[in-house]
């Protein structure tokens, strides 16, 4: 690790607005795209208008999304000595203690590697404690990553490397208290 923060002092990862937009834009083009093949042109097969639309729909929940987040000024994530608050996306769980956290990773695939866009992985004692606290539709949406949770900063001012840093900072420093204890 590279520097040396305060535990003492929230770090707060803020989303940027310009990247946010951007995104926002790409999928109004991407949708526009979509809807004019369906509409103008003569496409036969009902197989394929049926994708369109299906891919269509999750566009524009993503479209959805990105707008909110352009007028919402919740912060991604904030990290603390006590753990992290986790509103990066809308299946984001919110506070987490270090208490809960086994291990923090960089997490990505084979789609995200190409896009240059990775996740910090964070595995969990009891997931089930957490989704308690959360709606039964976020939570049956969550419970599909079984006990670890992936946290987008694709739209903050830091890079996913930059944050993984900050929180394994925050989490030894967590842990190196607890022995002390």
């Amino acid at each position: 690790m590279n520097k040396i923060y305060n535990c003492d002092e929230e770090v707060i990862i803020k989303s940027n607005r310009f990247k946010v937009v951007c995104i926002f834009m790409f999928f109004t083009v991407i949708e526009l795209v979509m809807l004019s093949n369906i509409i103008y042109f003569n496409i036969e097969s009902i197989v394929i208008k049926f994708i369109i639309m299906i891919a269509s729909l999750f566009i524009a929940f993503g479209m959805i999304v990105y707008f909110i987040q352009i007028f919402e000024n919740k912060p991604l994530l904030i990290i603390n000595k006590n753990g992290f608050t986790d509103n990066s996306t809308l299946l984001s769980l919110g506070f987490i203690s270090w208490e809960e956290v086994i291990e923090l990773y960089e997490k990505s695939d084979y789609i995200n590697e190409l896009k240059n866009i990775h996740f910090i992985a964070v595995r969990l004692k009891d997931i089930n404690k957490l989704l308690n606290t959360v709606s039964k539709i976020k939570s049956k949406l969550i419970r599909s990553n079984l006990d670890t949770i992936l946290i987008s900063v694709v739209t903050s001012t830091y890079k996913d490397q930059e944050v993984l840093e900050i929180m394994q900072y925050y989490f030894d420093s967590y842990k190196e208290k607890q022995m002390i204890n």
